[in-house]
């Protein structure tokens, strides 16, 4: 029940650290690969804490994750992420991944409750399921 109480602040502060977690993760995979971003990810953190709406939280998560992925993924040609359309080899393995991970997390989070219909960083998108990726 406690998912369903939560106020717009308790959403918004959650969402911000979910968001802030996945471009930390970007960062050091980038790192990790001896490559760089073009932003420095402190000035990405202070935007993202600064943050008043969903849209703007998903705005800079989405600029994030396209230069996450043309960096990444740039020895293997890489023009696009294309969830659901499967236009190369990549993008096919992605959505195989994700598709693997979501309905892991999925069982988890069934398993310990949750609604995951219900999410604080997306909204109600019925019939879709909302998880914290």
């Amino acid at each position: 029940m406690r998912q369903y109480s939560l106020n717009e602040a308790e959403e918004m502060r959650i969402a911000k650290n979910i968001v802030a977690n996945k471009i930390k993760n970007q960062y050091r995979l980038v790192k990790s690969q001896n490559k760089k971003m073009p932003r420095e990810e402190i000035e990405i953190i202070q935007e993202i804490e600064k943050a008043k709406r969903m849209d703007t939280l998903r705005g800079i998560e989405g600029n994030v994750s396209k230069d996450f992925f043309s960096i990444y993924f740039k020895d293997i040609n890489w023009f696009a992420r294309m969830p659901r359309v499967k236009p190369d080899v990549p993008n096919f393995l992605l959505d195989m991944g994700y598709n693997m991970l979501f309905n892991f997390i999925d069982a988890l989070l069934n398993l310990f409750g949750f609604d995951t219909y219900k999410g604080c960083y997306h909204k109600l998108f019925f019939p879709k399921k909302i998880t914290f990726l």
